[in-house]
Formats: C-alpha cells, structure tokens, sequence
C-alpha cells in the first residue's frame, strides 16, 4: 500500500486524481469552477466572526491511517472536504452581504430573488459533481446508484455510527470505516474489481439502458460457439488404414496433401481445386507419410515418404521431383522439418532417425539417431529447432539436442562418416506404442504426448528436467494432439471406441467440448496455418474440417489468416481422386 504507515499532516496537499480533484490553489478545472486550497481549508475554519484556528490534532485524533486498502477513499474524502468548505464560504458571504446592504430589518426581497438564482447556477454547475460522487461511492460500496443516493438522503450514517457526509467528512479514517448497506448483506471488497467492472456496475445501475448496452458490448467478451458438426468433409478414397503411419499434412500456403495409396493429391482450402502430384510405381508400394515444407521461402515443396525407404521431395508449383533421399531400410512413417537448420527429419520402421540436409545434391544424410528398438511413427520439433522429440513402437519418447549433431550451415562439406547421436532424454512412462507428440507453442519446454490403445493417456513433459508434470487417462487411443497458438488449449484425436476428437483446458485439462462426427477411427490430425481449424482424417477414408480453437486474436488476424472455402463454401462433401 502506497500509504501505508505514513503520516498524513493537516496541511498535506491531497493526491490528485481526476483534475478535479487538484488542490492548486486559484485553479480552474474542467466543470468551469475556482479550487480552494485544501492546505488552508484544514488549518483554520472561516466563521461570520472572522477566522479561529483549529488546535493541532492530539495523538489521538491525527491523520495515521496504518491499514488502509487503498487510495481511492482519501481521494473521494479530500473531494468531499473542499466541496463542504466551498459551501460554507459561500454562505457565510451572502450573510455577510445581506448584513452589510439591508440590516437586520432591511428588505430582502431583491437579495433573496438574487440569492435564489446563484444558488440554481450553482446547483446546474454542480450536477456532474454530484453525479461523480454518487457513482463513485457507489462503486466503493458496491452498491447500484439510486440506492447509495437513497440512503445517503435518508440515513446519512455509517456504521460507525457516525454522519457520512457531515461533521466527519473530515475524518478520512471515519470514511474509510464507512459501510452503507444492512448487516445482513454479504459485505465484498469494494476494491477487488477492474475500471472496466466499476464502469460496468454503474452503468447497469442507471437508467441509461442505451449506454450499458454499448458499454457491455465492449467489456464482456462474447462466448465461443464450437460446432459439433464439420464445416468441410473430404471423401479420400484409397486411405491406408495403419495408425502408425502419417497421411495428410497442411501448408503455410493453406494447402492439405494427402496420400491415397501410391498416390498424393493436394487440395487448395481456398478455391477447393485439387491437384495430383504423384503415383508411385510398383504393385505393393504405398505412400507412408508426408510433410509441407516450413522453411520460410521454400513452402511449395513436399516430403513424400515411401513404403521402400526413401523419401521424395516434390515441387507442387511445376508437379516435378527435386530430391530423392535414401538410407532407410523400411517404410519412412514420420517426417518433420527444422526451419532453423534446413534439415528434413525422417523416421522409419527400421527404428532409426536420418537428419537431411536437403541442400545437397548427393548424399544428404548429416547425422544418425539411435535409442529406438522398434518402429518410429512419430517426430516433433519444438519452436526454436533445437530438441527433437520422437515417439515409437516400443513405448519410449526420445528428446534429443540438434546441437550433438549440427552441422555448420556455411559448409558443404558431406561427411564420410555420419556422426550418431543419443538422446538428451528417454521418457518410459508410455504402457503402449507413442505417435502423438506436439509441442506447446507458447510455454518453452512444455511437450505432450499421447499413447495408444494399451495406454489411452495423455502425458506432459518438462523437457528441461525430464519429469512428468501431468498424466491423463482419455478411455480410447490417442492418434495426435495439437496445440492452440493463441488460447491454453490441446485438441486430441482418438479411435477404437468413439472415434471423436476432444477440446481440452490446459493445464486443468477440464473437458471443453467433444466432436463426435466420425465412423472410423482418426488416424491423423492437422492444424491450420491460421491456428484456428484442425483437418482429421479417419479409417473410413473421410477428411473433416473442424473450426476448434476459433479465429485468432485481432492483433495477428492479419497474418496467416486464410479462407477455408472457395464458393460453396463449408457445406457439402467433395471427393478426391
């Protein structure tokens, strides 16, 4: 408390809060009237006999106000202590005046016309005045206006027992103890509340019905509609129906791959055209995952994982191949990319991690990450590309540090021997295989992750520590996790009970909403370039648009805002092929 323990003399000059409120003495505020010095106001009192000093104040009596909540009460105190002192000087000079012109026995018919028309000016310059103090004691007392006027007519005490605006207007501890409404109402801290909510009080209290409507518009915030129903559905005929796998995958540019067997297509989200980038040759081969690029300047090309261990690197605006990339003795079911190394990460059955470097032209394989035993499905990379989290078939979740195995950027050198890495971390609380991982976009550190349909949790991590924060039984599999970019919120999909994605609150994880518009399991999910749809794709060969985390704040709306629909708009089912 900024007074707290401070002594307050009489001939303090009092905080200055609105301009009115200013204790200069000569001058004029915003209402038009002169200010009296509130320093001379508390040395002497001014009488019809001339001017009698007050005696100092006994130790009992002083200004020492050792707990007060806070400052707004003095403020409305020292405002109250020039406006009684005004009054009194003002009717002592009429008294005066009618003394000196008329005599006791004088007529005072014309003085008393003139009187009557000052005091009718000065009760209309006083009006805003009179309305600042109603709604600012009200707003202290936690009290509508009309009922803080009402009893302040009536009444005039206070709990104290003393007047509320009368002799012990100068007392600011005696107005501080002040409690206007009945003993049996519960008393609130008139102090616990923000400007908006004392503005939004008084304004509900009056009877400008008008003003309180176009103030609540902009204090309250409106309430988000989350619909159980896709805005977009996308029939993909041809899907693989393998959790382990990764099939779709959004742009920055807002564009959605997906792979339908051999085949990948590419649908606009803006004018909802489709394109076909490639079919792979062979009768037993399939596409296992695939990857936008989101290195800045170079979101066009896409990762294409295949069934025989390479990987394809595509350029979508000419539909021509530009890379292929081995080392893989399996399926490549995951990949990622880091945009602050410009690698490509790409993750096989054959439980390695293979770090590319997709700027060279020859061998591009840069460093070897070895700690899985079985499959990895799953790869994430955090904001600031340094740690690697994978996820695989035998139940581990791996963090590993880009820096054990950098590579400066300004050589082009290819190492002969590819350097192997170990993991910063391995994390053994997962009972199933881990595909779903994600970091939290806006808490450094913060990784979560889902397990499969022997473990049906979701597990949050501090990376910095290796700890477990937080464990979440969902009761079905979970296939992918998303985080909002602009909200504490985690969206999950799950399969092999209700096929439903779920909007969680982080970090009490309380269960916002369920979106059950599926018939087969979720095999992925992908969130938009905006943050605020996620695209889930399921076993039954169906690609859902959902708006979830809705739009984002006004201050970023401008960037990575896309439309999601070209002239049809959401309604309807298109088919891909």
């Amino acid at each position: 408390n900024m007074f707290e323990g401070t002594m307050m003399t009489p001939t303090a000059t009092p905080p200055r809060y609105p301009t009115m409120l200013s204790s200069t003495p000569g001058r004029r505020t915003h209402y038009g009237r002169k200010q009296l010095d509130l320093s001379n106001s508390l040395k002497r009192t001014r009488t019809a006999h001339g001017r009698q000093r007050i005696p100092p104040p006994s130790p009992t009596t002083d200004r020492f106000i050792p707990s007060r909540p806070s400052a707004m009460d003095i403020h409305l105190t020292s405002y109250e202590i020039q406006e009684s002192d005004k009054r009194r000087e003002k009717k002592r000079r009429k008294e005066n005046e009618r003394q000196r012109r008329f005599g006791d026995d004088g007529d005072e018919t014309h003085l008393d016309d003139r009187d009557d028309d000052d005091d009718d000016d000065d009760r209309r310059t006083r009006t805003t005045d009179e309305d600042y103090r109603r709604a600012m004691g009200a707003a202290l007392h936690n009290l509508p206006i009309e009922e803080f006027a009402s009893e302040m007519t009536t009444t005039g005490t206070s709990a104290s027992g003393g007047s509320m605006f009368g002799e012990n207007r100068k007392r600011t501890l005696k107005f501080g103890a002040f409690d206007a409404r009945p003993a049996t109402r519960q008393r609130i801290d008139p102090f616990v509340h923000s400007h908006h909510k004392v503005i939004e009080r008084t304004l509900a209290s009056s009877n400008d019905t008008r003003a309180y409507q176009g103030i609540s518009k902009v204090l309250k915030k409106p309430r988000r509609t989350i619909s159980d129903a896709p805005k977009k559905s996308l029939h993909l005929p041809g899907i693989v129906d393998d959790y382990y796998l990764n099939l779709i995958s959004w742009s920055k540019d807002n564009i959605v791959a997906a792979a339908l067997g051999p085949s990948v297509f590419i649908w606009n989200a803006c004018t909802e055209e489709v394109e076909h980038v490639v079919t792979l040759e062979g009768d037993e081969s399939y596409v296992s995952s695939v990857s936008w690029c989101t290195i800045p300047g170079c979101t066009k090309y896409l990762a294409v994982g295949t069934s025989n261990g390479a990987t394809q690197l595509w350029d979508t605006q000419v539909m021509r191949q530009v890379r292929k990339m081995g080392g893989h003795d399996g399926r490549v079911a995951s990949l990622s990319w880091n945009d602050n190394t410009k690698w490509m990460t790409s993750a096989s059955r054959d439980s390695r991690i293979l770090q590319h470097d997709v700027r060279c032209g020859g061998r591009s394989v840069v460093a070897n990450y070895i700690r899985h035993t079985r499959e990895v499905c799953g790869l994430a990379w955090d904001e600031e590309g340094r740690y690697l989290a994978s996820g695989g078939n035998d139940d581990l979740v791996c963090i590993w540090d880009a820096t054990v195995s950098n590579r400066s950027s300004s050589t082009s050198r290819v190492y002969a021997d590819v350097s192997s890495a170990r993991p910063v971390y391995t994390l053994t609380d997962h009972k199933a295989a881990v595909k779903a991982l994600d970091w939290c976009p806006w808490s450094r550190g913060v990784l979560a992750s889902g397990g499969g349909s022997a473990d049906r949790s979701i597990k949050f991590w501090n990376t910095v520590s290796g700890k477990m924060t937080k464990s979440l039984d969902t009761g079905s599999q979970v296939s992918s996790l998303v985080w909002s970019k602009h909200s504490k919120e985690l969206c999950s999909s799950h399969g092999q009970r209700d096929n439903q994605l779920i909007l969680w609150e982080y970090p009490t994880m309380r269960k916002i909403r369920e979106l059950k518009g599926h018939t087969g399991r979720v095999l992925n999910m992908e969130l938009s370039p905006n943050g605020s749809n996620v695209a889930s794709l399921d076993a039954d060969e169906t690609l859902m648009l959902w708006d979830v985390f809705g739009p984002p704040p006004r201050k970023s709306r401008g960037e990575g805002s896309f439309m999601m629909m070209g002239s049809s708009g959401f309604s309807g089912m298109s088919v891909i092929r």
